[in-house]
């Protein structure tokens, strides 16, 4: 299990929910710098980054 990657010179740490399954990537200050949203099977629904674009 991946807990942090570095990434261009920066790390960023991950929080997952229950499924295992990626919740939102953070900086090293803790900032948000995406976010997932996934339905009952895992599959996503969106991604958000830091200015709250949504894809």
């Amino acid at each position: 299990d991946i807990g942090a990657v570095v990434f261009n010179g920066a790390k960023y740490s991950f929080r997952r929910n229950a499924q295992g399954d990626v919740t939102a990537i953070l900086d090293l200050a803790n900032n948000i710098v995406a976010k997932y949203t996934y339905d009952a099977w895992g599959k996503v629904l969106s991604v958000t980054d830091a200015k709250s674009n949504t894809a």
